[in-house]
């Protein structure tokens, strides 16, 4: 493969990860690669090509002869997959190294940017934001493998964390700040312990929100109609 089909493979890659995590495409929803090689003026071939390394993500599932289908959401993958993201993002905190002022100004920074978002309810830079948040702590953990790992599980959880930011208003402020706080008195023991609460009340909020829905995806779908102005069914 040369360096051009390369580039188009990435491009059509980072097309349908965008909009298997916004929600564009629904949970169980069946891939159209035809319509995705003409949204991104391409072939087949380098969709194939994509649609085989988002199966490799999870994102995907395909079924030979018949096609390929959006992986579905569940509360049972939101809790296995969180209780991996608890252990690795908690343990990632701990060893952060070099936490000077400058970096924890640049987190009450992202802080302050995402108070200003909750208040005019800028979902998209919500999204943005937790991020940033995230990553600018994760990345002092110095380990290349585990920013990987990290990186796999975000995308899987940003289809969750959707729904946590549409229910909850507080953007999780408070949990944010006791992150910190904690990094801010060199204590990386309380940080860890404070991140893994903060993901911990993300799943408690999950579930208390979804508690008798028959399955995720139907809530997926409503909240989408909601989003669109047009009733839920």
């Amino acid at each position: 493969m040369n360096d051009n089909e390369d580039s188009t493979v990435e491009k059509v890659i980072a097309y349908i990860r965008k909009r298997i995590i916004n929600g564009d495409f629904l949970p169980g929803s069946k891939i159209e690669p035809k319509k995705i090689a003409d949204a991104c003026k391409s072939s087949l071939i380098p969709v194939r090509e994509a649609l085989r390394v988002l199966q490799t993500d999870g994102l995907v599932t395909v079924f030979h002869y018949k096609g390929t289908w959006v992986a579905r959401m569940s509360l049972a993958d939101l809790r296995d997959l969180y209780s991996v993201r608890i252990q690795l993002e908690s343990e990632s905190v701990r060893m952060a190294q070099d936490v000077g002022s400058m970096v924890i100004a640049k987190l009450r920074d992202v802080l302050h940017r995402t108070e200003l978002a909750t208040k005019v309810q800028n979902k998209e830079s919500l999204f943005r934001l937790n991020k940033e948040f995230h990553y600018e702590i994760y990345q002092h953990c110095r380990s290349p493998w585990r920013l990987r790992l990290i990186d796999t599980l975000w995308d899987h959880a940003e289809r969750y964390q959707r729904l946590s930011i549409y229910y909850r208003d507080d953007a999780a402020a408070a949990e944010h700040l006791a992150i910190v706080d904690a990094l801010e008195r060199g204590d990386l023991d309380a940080a860890g312990r404070a991140m893994a609460q903060h993901l911990e009340s993300t799943v408690d909020l999950l579930e208390d929100s979804l508690e008798g829905a028959t399955c995720l995806d139907d809530e997926w779908e409503q909240m989408q109609a909601s989003r669109a102005g047009r009733p839920p069914g």
